[in-house]
C-alpha cells in the first residue's frame, strides 16, 4: 500500500501543478487593483492587491543568507536556483565563507558592513551573498532581453527582489493563484520605483513567510515532502530579515 502511494504522489502531484497551472495560464488575467497596506512598522510595510504581496524593508534591516529552511527569522525567502542534486547555481556566501562559486549571469544580493545591496555585480568580498539566475533592472533600465526569452513569457509563479534609490529593499512575490510572467513582476518593481532588481527561484520552488508576532503571512507552492517525491527538489538556499 505504501509503495501504491509513492507511486500516485510521484505521478500526480506534477499532473496537478501543471493542469493548475495550464488553467492559469489560459484564463487567469491581472487585475492590477491598487495596492493595500496590510501592515506595517518601523522596519516594514507590507501591501498587497489580488495579485501581488510586495514587502518593503528599510535600509536598516538585517540580512542574512542561510543554508536551509530557517527557523529564527522574521521574514524568508528562497533564493538561489538549484541543480538536480539540490546544489545551489550562483555565488552563496554565509558569515563571510563561500559555500558556492559564482556563475556569469544573473546578480546578486549580499550584504557588506551591515549594509544591503542588490546588483548585477558582487565584491570578491562580502559578508553574506546569494546570485539571482536571472537579473531584471539595472540602474534603472529593464532587462527586455530577457522579458523577450520564451521562458520569461510562462506564466508561473515568481519573486523580484530589488532596492529604490533610497536603499530600501523590496520583495514581490506572487500570491496564491496568481502566475505571471516576467514583465508583469518587474512592472510592480518598476511601479514601486526599483533601480535594480533580480528576480530568485520561483514555480515549484517560491517559498516564504512573514511573522513577527503581530502579523503573520506565508506562502509555498509545493509541501516540501511533495517536492521531494515528485522530484521537483526543494530550495537550498534561504534569504533571511531578522
Amino acid at each position: 500500500m505504501k509503495v501504491i502511494s509513492i507511486i500516485l504522489t510521484l505521478v500526480l502531484v506534477p499532473l496537478i501543478f501543471n493542469v493548475v497551472k495550464w488553467v492559469n495560464y489560459n484564463n487567469y488575467e491581472l487585475k492590477h487593483s491598487d495596492f493595500i497596506i496590510k501592515y506595517e512598522n518601523n522596519k516594514v510595510r507590507i501591501m498587497e492587491n489580488n495579485d501581488f504581496k510586495v514587502f518593503i524593508f528599510n535600509q536598516n534591516s538585517d540580512f542574512r543568507v542561510v543554508n536551509g529552511k530557517p527557523s529564527d527569522c522574521t521574514f524568508y525567502l528562497n533564493t538561489n536556483f538549484f541543480d538536480k542534486e539540490n546544489n545551489p547555481i550562483g555565488l552563496v556566501v554565509i558569515e563571510g565563507k563561500r559555500y558556492s562559486d559564482r556563475i556569469n549571469r544573473g546578480g546578486f544580493l549580499y550584504v557588506l558592513d551591515g549594509k544591503t545591496y542588490v546588483s548585477k555585480n558582487c565584491p570578491l568580498y562580502t559578508d553574506h551573498s546569494t546570485q539571482a539566475y536571472l537579473w531584471g533592472i539595472s540602474n534603472g533600465q529593464v532587462n527586455n532581453r530577457l522579458i523577450n526569452m520564451k521562458h520569461a513569457k510562462e506564466k508561473t509563479y515568481r519573486n523580484l527582489v530589488g532596492q529604490d534609490n533610497e536603499g530600501n529593499t523590496i520583495i514581490v512575490t506572487s500570491r496564491f493563484g496568481s502566475m505571471v510572467t516576467i514583465e508583469e513582476i518587474i512592472e510592480i518593481g518598476k511601479e514601486y520605483n526599483m533601480v535594480n532588481a533580480v528576480l530568485f527561484d520561483g514555480g515549484t520552488s517560491l517559498d516564504y513567510k512573514y511573522s513577527d508576532g503581530d502579523y503573520s503571512t506565508r506562502f509555498k507552492s509545493l509541501p516540501n515532502w511533495l517536492g521531494f517525491l515528485s522530484g521537483y527538489g526543494n530550495p537550498t538556499t534561504y534569504l533571511c530579515v531578522n
